[in-house]
């Protein structure tokens, strides 16, 4: 799949002082706003997720964080997103969403970009993990975060729900979006790998594909079709 393959409309992009790290008028662009702006001009996708940073960053973090560079390329598989405090071209706040995963409907991209930027609030903010480990690096504190927001996680950073508030700050934004309870369910072969929340499988109703971890149970029916999903 190439790498700018999310085929949705797009909102209209406004200027926005939500994500204005030097606001005063004399004050320089800074490198990611200059960065921003190459991108709103040249990427759909990544004008795509511009356009949503300034509200979810106002609603679920006081409109706190400082602009994150944005990225949309391949990942691993199984991973949906990531966050690094600092990358090797000496960004900070660095966000990348898996162009792997392009297909899913906006409501999950959107969950995926709240998460990370969920990341760079602890990050700043809160209490960061002593070591970034599979085991660790969603704590408690980023686990409650996430259940205040409406999407929690288990400490594998593996989704267990889409639920309010979250679910009815994408409907005013006018994005399709159904509260979806999850179960986990241990897996006997996650067991024996001994890396929990490591796979992701596909669901899907018949006309809607979403991903979960392997040690999650999809107990959701499809909006759309009335259909159950079932694991693929």
């Amino acid at each position: 799949m190439g790498k700018d393959t999310l085929l949705i409309e797009k909102p209209t992009i406004r200027e926005s002082s939500d994500f204005r790290l030097n606001p005063e008028k004399d004050t320089p662009r800074s490198v990611y706003e200059a960065l921003r702006d190459h991108q709103l001009a040249t990427s759909g996708n990544l004008r795509l997720l511009h356009s949503y940073l300034p509200p979810i960053n106002k609603r679920f973090y006081e409109g706190k964080l400082p602009l994150p560079a944005l990225s949309w390329d391949l990942s691993h598989p199984n991973n949906l997103g990531w966050y690094l405090e600092k990358d090797g071209l000496a960004l900070s706040h660095r966000i990348n969403l898996n162009s792997l995963h392009a297909n899913r409907p906006l409501a999950e991209i959107l969950r995926t970009l709240t998460h990370e930027l969920g990341h760079e609030w602890q990050y700043l903010y809160g209490k960061q993990p002593m070591k970034r480990s599979p085991d660790n690096y969603h704590n408690k504190q980023f686990q409650n975060k996430m259940l205040q927001i409406g999407i929690p996680c288990n400490k594998c950073g593996v989704s267990i729900g889409m639920q309010h508030p979250f679910v009815s700050f994408l409907r005013e934004l006018g994005v399709e979006a159904d509260a979806r309870p999850f179960t986990q369910e241990a897996d006997e072969e996650e067991q024996k790998s001994g890396r929990p929340g490591s796979r992701l499988k596909p669901w899907s109703c018949g006309c809607t594909r979403i991903w979960a971890s392997i040690c999650v149970k999809v107990e959701a029916t499809c909006a759309k079709c009335k259909n159950a999903f079932e694991r693929q």
